[in-house]
């Protein structure tokens, strides 16, 4: 990686600051995956994503990032009491992220059909059958607890699979070569230009003014690569789903009508190819007084947001609304904030804030399919929010902190969420429109001075997070076997997802001779899974499994329980060491996180999208989980001169 920063000041009224940075990487990460395998495989960092090839690990799931980015500002300082920055900025992001894509059975090796849950004996106990079926049931089992090649990827076995494909394609002959397992690469590029400038003038000794303005261009580009064939010649440019539905030889498996049947190699773009192209004006005043006892505040700030998206391709599931510019969706957005503190007096401090507004619905989750089509959510608008705190704030010479009561209510919000639904043979996207949710809590933070250069800090949040109505949602297959569907979500009062809503900390700090010693203690709790809402539609199918009405309401009950995320407690330790040297310092910090190294800490979790709409059993696609790494050792050393 690297960083610049240049400032060149001409005289007491202007100066120019330069500063560029960027930092490519590469990463492996883990894929989420479900508590039978984490059990199975005897350890919780367990981690399906990869597999051994020639003697060496090989990850499936590689991330390269570079995001290079220059920023200019000029200061001026007209008169005394005025600033006027200026700034124009440029940043071009490349993120990927390989995958592996298949047709017909899943390599992964956490597929739900590898697992022994579905080899579970269901015929009668005691008959040939269930004999039949426990011995398979155990004997996947065993391979799970025992066979370590057998729960990681087999990458050996999807070579070979390609290379027989050079002398026999079982579909059709003139596929002969094709891969029938590749590793693909997802990208997702943006690039912004941005010009701001604000101003802060000081009107008199108890009053000052503030104001900006802002201009945003983005232009993300989404689309996906050929990263390798794994053995094989190429790849067919199909979506193979539609080609179970359709046969082999509608236009509707096509990914680009413009180029059928192409012949995908390495490097090659291929599946889906769109920009979102993105605009935004923004505006806002500020104005401040403060005087002896009261300080107080508020201010306005407009917006214009403009979007469209512009597919590079032309689907054979939507041939007349892919392909080229697509509608272009505008946004007129406000808000008005104010504030006020009273100063009791120098020690006693009491600050309340509220604001409403609304702001445009983010381009990303504006679109139903936006891989095939320029179809937005229906009656697409801003979504609009009020929110308001509430604080206490006490300084003492050896006892400070706060305590603070929030509450934020949003309205019209949406979300897009995409996955295989294994019963519909297609990728899903869903999409709900007209969310509202509502987040209140209270927050706690003190600090202690217990002796000269040794402090102990507390900190405490209890909150709620919730769902308060019944959305849309929107189903739309990519694979063009069925209409879009609309379908209310019943989600009122369950609990926002993958966020602790209880978390409290306590931390011991100690500075002596530019030594500094931390030790700290948090505990997390009230973390739920995030919903499926595919589990939260009305559910006629499943009367005919019940018998009573307290029977349907109980399965029912079952489905769509919002199941938490275990508690967790964990400790990390920090020390630093600070140098003063005639030319500048040096500054040295190691980091020990999770310190007792705790291997049971749930970060996220998930109800799996894709719901069994045929027998309706809960455990065909259980919950996917992701669990914290144990020990981890941080060093850091600088210079500055």
């Amino acid at each position: 990686g690297y960083s610049l920063s240049l400032q060149k000041v001409f005289n007491d009224r202007h100066s120019l600051n330069l500063t560029t940075w960027g930092a490519p990487t590469e990463r492996a990460t883990a894929g989420a995956t479900t508590q039978e395998a984490y059990d199975l495989a005897g350890s919780n960092l367990y981690n399906p994503s990869w597999g051994w090839f020639n003697g060496k690990k090989r990850s499936a799931r590689i991330v390269r990032s570079f995001d290079p980015s220059a920023t200019l500002n000029w200061v001026w300082k007209p008169k005394m009491g005025t600033m006027v920055n200026t700034a124009i900025g440029f940043r071009h992001n490349e993120y990927a992220q390989t995958r592996l894509s298949y047709y017909g059975y899943s390599p992964a090796p956490d597929y739900y059909r590898n697992m022994p849950s579905f080899w579970k004996p269901t015929a009668e106990e005691g008959t040939d059958l269930y004999e039949a079926q426990l011995t398979q049931y155990d004997y996947i089992t065993d391979l799970w607890r025992n066979d370590e090649s057998f729960r990681q990827i087999n990458w050996d076995a999807i070579y070979q699979g390609n290379l027989m494909n050079r002398d026999h394609y079982d579909r059709d002959p003139q596929w002969n070569g094709q891969s029938s397992t590749v590793l693909e690469n997802n990208h997702s590029n943006f690039t912004s230009w941005m010009l701001s400038s604000y101003i802060n003038h000081r009107i008199n000794d108890n009053m000052t003014l503030q104001g900006g303005v802002s201009l945003n261009y983005t232009d993300a580009h989404y689309f996906k690569t050929m990263d390798d064939l794994l053995g094989g010649e190429f790849w067919r440019d199909i979506d193979t789903y539609s080609e179970r539905d359709f046969g082999h030889s509608t236009d509707i498996l096509q990914n680009d009508l413009r180029n059928p049947d192409r012949k995908i190699k390495e490097g090659d773009t291929f599946g889906y190819d769109y920009n979102i192209r993105h605009y935004r004006a923004h505006a806002w005043l500020q104005n401040q007084i403060i005087t002896t006892h009261w300080d107080v505040n508020y201010g306005l700030e407009l917006s214009y947001t403009s979007y469209f998206r512009h597919g590079n391709m032309q689907n054979g599931r939507a041939p007349e609304n892919s392909y080229g510019a697509g509608k272009r969706h505008n946004f007129d957005n406000g808000a008005v904030k104010a504030g006020a503190t009273y100063k009791l007096d120098g020690r006693n401090y009491f600050t309340a804030h509220a604001s409403y507004g609304t702001r445009a619905p983010l381009a990303y989750d504006a679109y139903i399919s936006p891989r095939v089509k320029d179809t937005a959510i229906q009656g697409l608008k801003s979504e609009r929010y009020l929110s308001a705190d509430i604080s206490y704030t006490w300084n003492y010479s050896r006892f400070r902190g706060s305590v603070t009561g929030f509450w934020t209510e949003l309205w019209d919000g949406i979300k897009r969420t995409g996955f295989y639904d294994y019963d519909l043979k297609s990728f899903m996207n869903y999409s709900l429109s007209g969310i509202h949710t509502s987040y209140k809590g209270v927050e706690l933070g003190a600090e202690v001075q217990l002796y000269t250069g040794l402090s102990l800090t507390a900190a405490a949040n209890f909150s709620r997070y919730q769902y308060k109505n019944n959305p849309l949602g929107v189903r739309s297959y990519e694979n063009g076997a069925q209409d879009d569907v609309v379908r209310r979500v019943y989600l009122k009062n369950y609990h926002i997802g993958c966020t602790p809503q209880q978390a409290y900390s306590l931390a011991l700090k100690y500075n002596i001779s530019r030594w500094f010693f931390e030790i700290n203690a948090n505990y997390l709790a009230d973390n739920y899974y995030d919903l499926s809402y595919a589990r939260h539609e009305e559910m006629p199918g499943l009367w005919k499994f019940c018998s009573t009405e307290a029977e349907y309401i109980e399965r029912r009950d079952q489905i769509t329980h919002q199941d938490r995320l275990k508690d967790c407690f964990v400790m990390n330790l920090s020390i630093g060491k600070l140098i003063y040297t005639k030319w500048g310092s040096l500054n040295f910090n190691l980091s020990l996180n999770n310190l007792l190294n705790n291997r049971d800490i749930q970060v996220r979790g998930w109800q799996d999208g894709k719901f069994d709409y045929t027998d309706y059993k809960i455990s065909k696609y259980p919950n996917k989980v992701v669990y914290a790494q144990g020990i981890r050792v941080f060093f850091n050393f600088g210079i500055k001169f």
